[in-house]
């Protein structure tokens, strides 16, 4: 400001963005591995429920943290799998 009065900005010019240089390895696949809220949306129970089935070791995760975790869709299967087990076939 100079006495008062306010100057008008001059435009910047940019430089043009190129794209981002390839990483040296590919990004984690975030699609193979759930949330705890993914898996409590997909079984239709509460976030508590699945952090019980956690602190019990009924469900195995991946820790990337005291409070982050992420589960493998094959662990939810496998737990599926032995809390209910298919009847076995009677024999006639």
């Amino acid at each position: 400001m100079l006495g008062g009065r306010v100057l008008p900005l001059a435009p910047v010019a940019r430089p043009e963005r190129s794209a981002p240089a390839p990483a040296s390895r590919p990004p984690w696949p975030r699609a193979t591995l759930l949330s705890v809220s993914d898996v409590a949306r997909e079984l239709d129970v509460s976030r508590n429920t699945v952090w019980k089935w956690i602190g019990a070791g009924t469900l195995e995760v991946t820790r990337l943290g005291p409070k982050i975790v992420r589960i493998s869709p094959t662990q939810v299967d496998a737990m599926i799998r032995r809390m209910n087990p298919r009847p076995k076939a009677s024999r006639v």
